[in-house]
């Protein structure tokens, strides 16, 4: 491929594009991007912490998102951080806006068919939030675990102490906090959350009574035996959906020898007898693996995600094994 001026043209792939002739992006940091896309200050955090405390167990709708905005206050910098499954990260197609556009033809189409134009008149703030929303649509989402499912399924099981061996972005933690509960054990590989965790424990220890106890290694390096236990829940990575800081794109079979198959039997061996093991897990890992290592599930909860076409099957639970 011939080197080629700003502003004139090149050939990717026997088709002819037009460059950019200069950024259409301004450059900002990750804080500055991040408070663009979740403007949430700290009173509004605990505002929403607050009324998901005051949810009536017996009015909860699992599919609100109250709560979610004290977990976005903190960690969302690093959802944005975090690579999915085709090995970038929203970060990285903001600050590489014009290799996108000019190189992925994909991407360009979609700027230029879903905004028809728009895009490039706009002001910076309304391209970044624009970008997202296109960045969504075809790399998905990076979500977070709702708080208000936690607390409906602390409603159900009344636990007194929470595990949670790959504890995400915080929405469990957020959950079994607003309930009170004696207890919660988080467990996540990613160091990077280590210091947003800490500002979120901050906030959160003089609004409730629950110990925080976390982590931050492989779940395969915890001794579990050491731990008391009566209530698991957590959300593992899906093979390679999400990539953190210190893992990397591996096979199915990888995932599950050296990771699902082990991390499950451990944490299962050492819950409390009478205690119960939820898993928010896709159909498939529940088929191939916590059939095998756990055996059928004794019940199972929809979450309830919109279908995106009338073919659309796919259904997302929590699995739940009580022990």
């Amino acid at each position: 491929m011939a080197k080629t001026e700003k502003g004139k043209k090149k050939t990717v792939k026997n088709k002819t594009v037009k460059l950019l002739k200069k950024p259409t992006l301004e450059k900002l940091s990750k804080t500055q991007i991040t408070k663009i896309l979740y403007p949430i200050t700290l009173d509004e955090a605990v505002v929403s912490f607050n009324k998901l405390r005051e949810v009536d167990c017996n009015k909860i709708n699992i599919l609100d998102k109250i709560g979610v905005d004290f977990v976005n206050h903190f960690t969302s910098i690093e959802r944005l951080n975090t690579k999915g499954r085709l090995n970038f990260s929203f970060f990285d197609v903001y600050n590489n806006f014009n290799d996108y556009y000019n190189n992925k033809p994909y991407f360009r189409n979609g700027i230029n068919s879903t905004f028809k134009g728009r895009f490039f008149k706009e002001n910076n703030v309304q391209k970044t939030k624009m970008l997202k929303s296109l960045f969504t649509l075809y790399f998905g989402n990076i979500g977070v675990f709702r708080p208000i499912l936690v607390k409906d399924m602390i409603c159900r099981y009344k636990p007194k102490v929470f595990l949670d061996f790959t504890m995400g972005w915080g929405g469990r933690l957020v959950g079994a906090c607003c309930e009170n509960i004696e207890k919660y054990i988080g467990i996540d590989l990613n160091t990077n959350l280590e210091p947003l965790y800490k500002k979120m424990v901050d906030t959160l220890k003089p609004m409730t009574t629950t110990k925080i106890q976390l982590f931050f290694k492989s779940a395969l390096d915890v001794d579990y035996s050491k731990l008391d236990y009566d209530f698991v829940l957590t959300s593992p990575p899906y093979y390679n959906i999400e990539i953190y800081n210190k893992n990397s794109v591996v096979k199915k079979e990888e995932w599950e020898n050296t990771f699902y198959i082990p991390v499950f039997t451990v944490t299962y061996k050492h819950l409390k007898k009478g205690g119960h093991y939820c898993l928010n897990v896709p159909p498939n890992i529940y088929e191939d693996v916590c059939v095998k290592v756990l055996g059928k599930c004794d019940d199972k909860i929809p979450l309830g995600r919109p279908k995106r076409n009338k073919k659309d099957t796919y259904g997302e639970y929590i699995y739940i094994w009580k022990k």
